[in-house]
């Protein structure tokens, strides 16, 4: 097999599927959550998580509706992280920063094991085939609902802190949560 053939098998339009697009719209919207996060505009970064929220809960039925699963397409889910593990922290960090050394300190902490949850998750879910009819652990889409609602709520630094260890917690655990089909 020549290299040029070879290369060819690496091609884009190999892998990339309809759905895949959808997974891309989901990172970028988490990454420009981010982005008006660090400019203070906290209203828009969280309305930029509710629809990578959407896009995501969309790629999975785009994938279904195309007859497009595939093993890139789970790989394409890895856009998660962005979107409902680091985009939550760093709006959680720049929005609750508050006085005083120990809070900041837990707010830290539980911004680093929503990551930390958030990565595990994902990644448990790439190395897993499940034949479970339902989550293991609170789906880190979750995150991407959930912030919003908190901020648009006025919910405390201390409350945050306290949901994000519980979240974290809950999205490492083994707790099934049934699928309604």
């Amino acid at each position: 097999m020549s290299f040029l053939e070879r290369a060819g098998e690496y091609s884009l339009t190999e892998f990339l599927k309809g759905k895949d697009f959808v997974s891309l719209a989901n990172a970028l919207f988490g990454l420009y959550s981010i982005y008006f996060v660090i400019q203070g505009e906290f209203v828009l970064a969280s309305v930029l998580l509710i629809l990578a929220f959407v896009a995501d809960i969309l790629d999975g039925k785009v994938a279904r509706f195309l007859s497009q699963s595939n093993e890139f397409g789970k790989r394409m889910d890895m856009a998660d992280l962005i979107s409902f593990g680091a985009a939550p922290a760093i709006f959680i960090l720049a929005l609750y920063q508050g006085a005083g050394f120990y809070p900041n300190l837990l707010l830290h902490l539980s911004a680093i094991c929503l990551v930390s949850a958030a990565l595990f998750r994902l990644a448990r879910f790439q190395t897993k085939d499940s034949d479970i009819s339902g989550f293991v652990g609170v789906p880190t889409t979750t995150n991407g609902i959930l912030y919003p609602i908190l901020y648009f709520l006025d919910v405390d630094q201390y409350s945050i802190i306290i949901i994000t260890f519980v979240l974290s917690f809950l999205m490492m655990s083994s707790i099934v949560i049934p699928i309604k089909d």
